[in-house]
């Protein structure tokens, strides 16, 4: 049986050199926060659990983060420029 694929996913870097998968404890946003948008869709997570392990760790996709900022950014844009007009 070959090793693990989870170092080296976990190790992946964004465009912008920063760590693609976080941690829910390094989430820019509170705990409760966090697992609203998880919730509500608005990030993409998994839940990682080694076999023969009761323990789990969510990890948070941090292009799923950028891509609904910039989403909401957009929208306030939209919304401002259309106050102004």
């Amino acid at each position: 049986m070959g090793s693990l694929p989870y170092p080296k996913l976990l190790g992946e870097v964004t465009p912008t050199g920063g760590r693609r998968w976080i941690p829910v404890e390094e989430s820019p946003l509170s705990r409760a926060a966090t697992y609203k948008a998880l919730s509500l869709g608005f990030w993409d997570s998994v839940i990682l659990q080694f076999p023969g392990s009761k323990r789990t760790r969510r990890f948070i996709d941090a292009l799923s983060i950028d891509r609904h900022f910039e989403k909401l950014m957009a929208e306030q844009k939209a919304t401002k420029q259309a106050q102004e007009a």
